[in-house]
């Protein structure tokens, strides 16, 4: 799971420095936070070595939010993305009140997935500047990680098996988005 999880973050990062992918800050930095509070639930949760990939990506997620500031998709701040801080925010502070495990977490796949509409739609409209190879990846990791938890509950394995379901569709998506350009370049 480590080496798929550093891969995979080595991977974006160096076709970032590249030039090849221009990643959305805001998603980023959303699912940084998102992995942050997710790693904390998975260890109340008594997780134990199955929560490291939450962790490890949520440290990685920042740095590449970060980056992205620099080298990644020259966003305008736009209505829709106050939009989406502000009800990913107001969402984090209703998981502060949650006493449920399984509550808090879907609240926080909730954020997530919320936080991905941006970089969907721009995956949608160039499927060139979003890297399926790493989706591939991250499903990869969070599947790898479904048979590392130390304790099996459905707030532990939520998350994860939303991350698998999430990035392996959306690898699959831009994969056939590629194809179709590429088909369409051929053609004409």
């Amino acid at each position: 799971m480590l080496i798929v999880t550093f891969g995979s973050y080595a991977y974006l990062i160096r076709r970032m420095i590249v030039g090849g992918v221009r990643l959305y800050p805001l998603t980023w930095f959303l699912w940084g936070f998102v992995a942050l509070i997710v790693y904390l639930s998975q260890m109340l949760d008594n997780a134990g070595r199955g929560a490291h990939a939450s962790l490890l990506t949520c440290l990685f997620l920042l740095l590449i939010a970060t980056m992205s500031l620099v080298r990644g998709y020259k966003m305008t701040w736009r209505q829709k993305d106050t939009f989406i801080l502000v009800f990913s925010l107001a969402a984090v502070a209703l998981w502060f009140f949650l006493d449920n495990p399984i509550y808090s977490v879907l609240v926080l796949i909730f954020i997530e997935f919320t936080a991905f509409v941006p970089t969907f739609v721009k995956g949608v409209k160039d499927p060139i500047s979003e890297s399926a190879f790493f989706y591939f990846l991250a499903s990869l990791k969070y599947f790898s990680s479904l048979f590392s938890f130390d304790a099996y509950t459905t707030s532990s394995v939520l998350y994860p098996v939303f991350a698998v379901i999430c990035y392996f569709s959306f690898s699959v998506m831009l994969f056939c988005l590629r194809r179709k350009l590429v088909r369409t370049d051929d053609s004409g």
